[in-house]
């Protein structure tokens, strides 16, 4: 065991100044206690800050999914709002399309109808007449 004097030191509590001794052993197991509290310190913060670290990187990854998926939601409404809008316009010009023509349709089948129904009750005026002035003479004076 090795120990080392210092002059410069003194012990008190007697009347005479007395050299303290040290002991190298002591100041080393100490240094080493105090290296490996140091140690353990750090070591607890570093722990601590890789336990930030991962929570940080799992908040900064759900925060990014969570933008991302409203960006492609945007997109995808903006997109589909587009290809709506398109369709739209494709399906109303087919629809005043169809109406147009539905109107012309239309309009033909009753002026045909009409000229035919004026034909048909020509006709039908007309063989009453011949039936009438066939059986009774009087009513085609008083028509007259």
């Amino acid at each position: 065991m090795a120990s080392v004097l210092k002059s410069a030191t003194q012990s008190r509590g007697s009347d005479f100044p007395q050299a303290v001794v040290f002991n190298v052993e002591d100041v080393q197991i100490r240094a080493r206690e105090y290296l490996q509290q140091v140690q353990q310190e750090a070591a607890e913060v570093l722990s601590a800050a890789k336990g930030e670290a991962v929570k940080i990187r799992e908040q900064a990854k759900v925060d990014g999914l969570a933008q991302s998926q409203h960006l492609m939601e945007q997109n995808v409404e903006k997109a589909a709002q587009q290809l709506s809008d398109k369709r739209c316009k494709t399906a109303i010009a087919a629809c005043e399309a169809t109406v147009q023509g539905l109107a012309e349709e239309t309009t033909k089948w009753l002026a045909l109808w009409r000229d035919q129904t004026i034909e048909l009750a020509a006709r039908i005026a007309e063989k009453i007449l011949r039936r009438e002035a066939s059986n009774n003479e009087e009513t085609l004076r008083v028509w007259m």
